[in-house]
């Protein structure tokens, strides 16, 4: 989550410019992430970082900024993935590229870019 801008407090001091997302919901969903992207580029950010036992962020002119009251768990950033990449493939016990995993298995952590070029930055 390393993106040499400053982080704010949470939910004071600088926070207070940008503010909690009002559709924060108890469990995250495919049409709760899209209300966030959303939200999140009328904040004018430039970055999201969704990572679990983190609330999500988004960088506004150089800082980060809290934007849920509680940390996203495993099930949520899983949520996440599959919205932002789709089903994601993994490799089963014998090492063998399954198209989708029947575990459900994701990467814990996931940085989402949504600046207005058509690539994140390097």
């Amino acid at each position: 989550m390393d993106t040499g801008g400053a982080i704010s407090p949470p939910f004071g001091g600088a926070a207070g410019k940008i503010g909690l997302w009002p559709g924060e919901p108890l469990r995250f969903t495919d049409a709760h992430y899209d209300d966030m992207l959303v939200w999140s580029v009328q904040q004018h950010a430039s970055d999201i970082t969704v990572q679990t036992d983190r609330p999500v962020y988004i960088e506004v002119d150089g800082v980060l900024y809290p934007i849920t009251r509680r940390n996203l768990d495993p099930a949520d950033l899983a949520n996440a993935l599959n919205r932002f990449y789709g089903p994601m493939p993994c490799r089963s016990w014998r090492g063998a590229m399954t198209s989708i995993c029947p575990m459900k298995c994701v990467s814990t952590a996931t940085r989402v870019f949504v600046s207005g070029s058509t690539s994140p930055p390097s």
